[in-house]
């Protein structure tokens, strides 16, 4: 399912770099890339990395070796993003309902991963942190407590410059 996005960005990988190895943050974990063999592997584990996750690390890397733009300092949700309210459904699903299962009975247990993520409490919603997903990309997970009118919800925030960095499928 991944190999044509895969081949193309070690092909794309190996005409912007001389460099042949690299190491990534990513959600907490360092991960390094090798160019020669075209191997991903996650540090904490020593293992290869599965091809869903390769593939945002090679992409990502793509678009730091071309020159991360700036943050933009402006929040926007996946439904702002070029296709997002296309592909919305399958956000919700893939993205927001695991949070949701995870943190929608407990908002605030999601202050538990402010070490491990480096992040920190912002006030956006009833329970929110900030953290860099990648190095250079920061984001904004957001909680919403389950009251008489409405389920337990969650959302995540991008800065703007999230589409100069990633295609719509990978954010």
């Amino acid at each position: 399912m991944y190999k044509v996005a895969m081949d193309n960005a070690w092909k794309k990988l190996q005409s912007l770099s001389d460099e042949k190895s690299f190491e990534i943050g990513f959600m907490g974990d360092k991960y390094s890339v090798d160019i020669d063999s075209k191997r991903v592997l996650s540090f904490s584990c020593n293992a290869a990395v599965k091809d869903n996750i390769s593939v945002l690390l090679l992409h990502y890397l793509i678009s730091d070796l071309k020159g991360i733009p700036a943050p933009k300092n402006e929040w926007i949700s996946f439904k702002n993003v070029p296709e997002g309210a296309f592909y919305y459904s399958a956000y919700r699903g893939r993205a927001l309902f695991p949070i949701i299962r995870k943190y929608g009975e407990n908002p605030e247990s999601v202050l538990d991963a402010l070490e491990r993520l480096s992040a920190k409490q912002v006030k956006l919603a009833d329970v929110a942190i900030q953290f860099n997903a990648f190095d250079k990309v920061p984001v904004v997970v957001c909680l919403y407590r389950k009251d008489e009118e409405f389920d337990a919800d969650a959302n995540i925030l991008y800065d703007a410059n999230i589409v100069d960095i990633f295609p719509t499928e990978d954010i």
